[in-house]
């Protein structure tokens, strides 16, 4: 059971609830279904808003499909197949734009279109 220490029960259209708290801890329990808390906890990212910016950013996958929706409900068996996409530079893909022009720089050097002819 998902440990919840402030439960919110009341709203504009609120009676006295015939089970107190009974929403709010499912509410509590569905969240840790949530994509981007499997993706923290997993240690994929740093926090839970970074695993939301790595799913928006398609970084992640469930099996052989891309999810980029944060708020995806995982189900239990489905849990193991979270993984880095493919073609993530996370997940061993082909390095990024900045990392590319950075390796460029560093090998080729002197290509900056300056050449002296005497």
């Amino acid at each position: 059971m998902a440990h919840v220490s402030f439960y919110r029960n009341y709203g504009k259209t609120f009676k006295e609830p015939r089970r107190p708290y009974e929403k709010e801890r499912l509410d509590a329990e569905l969240k840790l279904r949530h994509l981007q808390t499997i993706v923290f906890k997993n240690g994929m990212a740093k926090s839970v808003h970074h695993a939301r910016v790595l799913i928006r950013q398609r970084h992640i996958r469930m099996g052989r499909q891309l999810v980029n929706i944060p708020s995806f409900m995982v189900r239990l068996e489905s849990e193991k197949h979270i993984d880095f996409s493919l073609t993530s530079p996370l997940g061993g893909g082909p390095a990024g734009r900045v990392k590319r022009k950075n390796q460029k720089k560093a090998s080729g050097g002197g290509g900056d279109g300056e050449d002296e002819e005497e």
